[in-house]
């Protein structure tokens, strides 16, 4: 998740770090980390196991307590990213609200902050390979989302999935090839191009992490006073994530859905 911090910064020599620095600039970078640290430890960051790194260098994975703090250069010298260690949903639902008052009493968040969850699936080891991508754009349902975070539609860092596929376009329009699949409790194995900025993002389901997918909806001005809305936003992400893995599940509505999408690509009646 992304916040802005509310400090002060008075040290000329201050270096906003960037991984790409080189061992100079990294020296001096290091008073990010300086000033990080004592800011932290000031306003009380709420889980005292943390890491401070440079952007990028901190993902937490299964079995580690810590959280990740980083600058984010998107957001200025003030703005930084949270990561939180990997929580079951239960325990995930039970943190957040304390962090987001943190997030009142010592920070802000703006149109360009959002709070991006990562999400898989107990005892699935290969998403990428369970996974159906169509299923879940489709299933998932935008609006009711954007009518709590009306920023986030057509915005260039969560851009709509479900768009992308209504649209046909970069080769994923559906055929009645895909309808036969679904019908014999088969997914739709079509080939999508992941972008970082997709609303669902996977770009993780790769061979070496084939385990997680981001959902990237969330965020926007003040998004940290919305937990009562955000809270059954990420429990459909669950519910719709364990739809698009069971291919019989739903399997009637879901071929209703991909008719539709054909009759739009095709422009005609079936």
């Amino acid at each position: 998740m992304d916040t802005y911090l509310d400090w002060d910064i008075e040290d000329d020599d201050f270096h906003y770090p960037d991984e790409d620095d080189d061992e100079e600039e990294k020296l001096l970078g290091n008073n990010f980390k300086d000033y990080m640290k004592i800011w932290m430890e000031v306003h009380g960051f709420p889980f005292g196991n943390y890491k401070i790194e440079f952007y990028g260098n901190v993902s937490p994975k299964i079995g580690d307590n810590f959280w990740g703090v980083e600058p984010d250069p998107t957001l200025g010298e003030i703005g930084i990213e949270l990561k939180s260690p990997v929580f079951q949903l239960k325990e995930f639902m039970e943190v957040m609200p304390m962090v987001f008052e943190w997030i009142k009493k010592h920070g802000r968040t703006t149109d360009k902050t959002g709070f991006h969850v990562n999400m898989s699936i107990k005892g699935i080891s290969n998403l990428k390979k369970q996974l159906d991508l169509h299923k879940l754009a489709l299933f998932l349902d935008e609006e009711y989302i954007y009518k709590f975070f009306a920023s986030r539609k057509n915005n260039f860092y969560a851009e709509s999935l479900k768009k992308k596929i209504l649209s046909g376009g970069i080769g994923i329009g559906i055929t009645d090839y895909d309808i036969r699949k679904v019908i014999s409790n088969q997914k739709v194995n079509k080939f999508i191009n992941s972008s970082h900025n997709d609303a669902i993002t996977f770009e993780g389901l790769d061979d070496t992490h084939p385990t997680h997918i981001e959902f990237r909806y969330l965020g926007g001005s003040s998004y940290h006073k919305k937990w009562s809305n955000i809270k059954p936003i990420i429990a459909r992400y669950a519910h719709y994530l364990n739809i698009a893995v069971n291919p019989s599940y739903k399997k009637k509505e879901y071929l209703k859905k991909l008719l539709r999408v054909l009759r739009r690509a095709t422009d005609i009646n079936i």
